[in-house]
């Protein structure tokens, strides 16, 4: 796992359901408790899964994709500058 900047993250996060590199990735915080995840769906679509705050599955098109990530980031790393990323 690798340390990296919020909004680095959140870039990531975006570019990689633009182009479809990754199957899956995961963010974390420092202790690992709370989590947003981005899998990829065959079908063109992708799936948003918040743990933390928040348990959510919510279904991502090229609609509400990014805000949808966006509103996932603020609530489960409301204080956090910097996070885990894993990538699967």
């Amino acid at each position: 796992m690798k340390l990296i900047e919020l909004k680095q993250a959140q870039k990531t996060a975006i570019t990689n359901l633009k182009k479809r590199r990754k199957q899956e990735l995961g963010f974390y915080t420092f202790k690992k408790d709370r989590s947003v995840r981005i899998k990829l769906i065959d079908d063109g679509g992708a799936e948003l899964i918040e743990h933390g705050y928040a348990e959510e599955r919510t279904q991502l098109d090229g609609q509400n994709a990014k805000r949808a990530l966006k509103r996932a980031f603020s609530r489960e790393f409301p204080r956090s500058h910097k996070v885990y990323v894993q990538e699967h």
